[in-house]
């Protein structure tokens, strides 16, 4: 049987599982993996056609005993059957014993790789959360099988990682055309972030909330973002469309762009490279039937910080962030995420200018959320809702000089607009 041992960087863990796996199951054919798990079992199991394998994580073991419980384990399973969990107070790993054909099954055929699923370590729950409902998972105690020692890197916050990302592994994917026309279009403005879109069009198909859809908004990408798109697995949503531009034009650009052709009654941005927790569009629906005369609807945020192979760290929430003002907006340049407005607000205003020293380019939400805030009610929901992926090469990071020659024009705009 074919047995993938996860997370394999520590080498002594390793050779632990791995010779506990010797032990107990002789025949095993053993796969150490350090990095990139889907990517590397996707490409062994699609040339594998033995009936079962299973995954391990470095540091689990399996102790004299394990076959006999597995074989009778085996021998209980149905037709209905993908696979076999072990039942623990360890942290969530998934499946430990796995049907190939259940697991070739399914929306997503195989493991999902890190542009559907930026988190590893939940690859296999991920599976096993996709296949429920077509099959099932016997859930299994075992004193043969020892879990890995805890985590004692605490920095990580993995029990508040957990708690933000499972509910939108476990939330079902909505994949049916709306039935009525959307109250909330979700615009995602993307420009060289192939690695990023998907995971965040799976979130937005992922709420809990149904009348959605998404606008993509392609500025010119030159990093094949047009072709992974049309190569994964929302390409052909009823309730996504897709706009490429030829030539890079700027973010406001794009955001007018997607405010002609929008049909909800709200606008959400959502960076390409951020994510929305499952409950946000349903909380931002329930706020807009509270304050239907607001120009916009906000909430808090949580940032995660990518660090250089791109795994992601939770790192501080935006909490408590109160009643915005124009003056504290410009004064802090604080992002507000995530930020729904009125599309009767945008409209009245003429939608975002491209009239600043960068066309729009720049601190375009800064733009807009002070020029609701001069003349419309803004509604804040004190709730995380909304997830900022903080990287060392966004623009803001790259141009923090440029925010004071912004800021000046900004606030001569403002005294213009005013003054009409």
């Amino acid at each position: 049987m074919l047995v993938f041992v996860l997370d394999s960087k520590n080498i002594a863990a390793a050779k632990q599982t791995e010779r506990s796996l010797q032990s107990v199951i002789p025949d095993c054919s053993c796969v150490l993996i350090e990095f990139d798990y889907a990517i590397q079992m996707n490409r062994i199991l699609a040339e594998y056609d033995e009936p079962f394998f299973a995954t391990l994580f470095a540091g689990e073991q399996l102790v004299p005993g394990f076959e006999n419980q597995l074989e009778h384990w085996i021998s209980c399973m149905s037709d209905r059957d993908a696979g076999i969990a072990i039942i623990d107070d360890a942290p969530p790993r998934g499946p430990l014993f796995w049907l190939t054909k259940a697991v070739k099954s399914g929306m997503s055929p195989l493991f999902r790789t890190s542009e559907l699923l930026p988190f590893e370590r939940y690859v296999l729950l991920d599976k096993q959360y996709e296949l429920e409902g077509m099959w099932e998972f016997q859930l299994r105690k075992s004193n043969k099988w020892l879990p890995r020692p805890k985590s004692n890197e605490r920095w990580r916050k993995l029990e508040s990682e957990e708690n933000f990302i499972l509910p939108i592994l476990q939330t079902k994917h909505c994949e049916e055309p709306p039935a009525i026309l959307p109250l909330i279009t979700v615009v995602i403005c993307t420009f060289n972030n192939a690695d990023y879109l998907l995971w965040a069009v799976r979130t937005v198909c992922k709420q809990t909330y149904r009348a959605w859809e998404i606008m993509i908004v392609d500025d010119g990408s030159t990093d094949g973002t047009h072709e992974k798109w049309l190569a994964g697995p929302f390409a052909s949503h009823p309730r996504i469309r897709f706009t490429r531009n030829e030539t890079n034009n700027g973010k406001a650009f794009c955001l007018n762009q997607a405010l002609l052709a929008a049909n909800g009654q709200w606008l959400l941005e959502l960076d390409s490279d951020d994510w929305l927790d499952p409950t946000c569009l349903q909380t931002l629906a329930n706020q807009s039937d509270l304050s239907p005369d607001a120009g916009m609807i906000y909430a808090d945020h949580m940032n995660w910080q990518e660090r250089r192979d791109k795994s992601l760290v939770l790192n501080a929430p935006q909490y408590d962030q109160g009643q915005m003002t124009v003056e504290k907006l410009l004064r802090d340049a604080l992002p507000l995420a995530p930020r729904m407005y009125s599309m009767k607000a945008l409209s009245a205003l003429g939608g975002w200018s491209v009239a600043d020293p960068f066309q729009g380019r720049l601190y375009e939400d800064f733009q807009m959320l002070a020029r609701i805030m001069l003349c419309l009610p803004v509604s804040y929901i004190p709730k995380v809702l909304y997830h900022r992926r903080i990287r060392s090469s966004s623009i803001t990071h790259r141009y923090p000089e440029s925010y004071k020659t912004w800021t000046r024009w900004m606030l001569d705009f403002i005294r213009s607009e005013l003054g009409r």
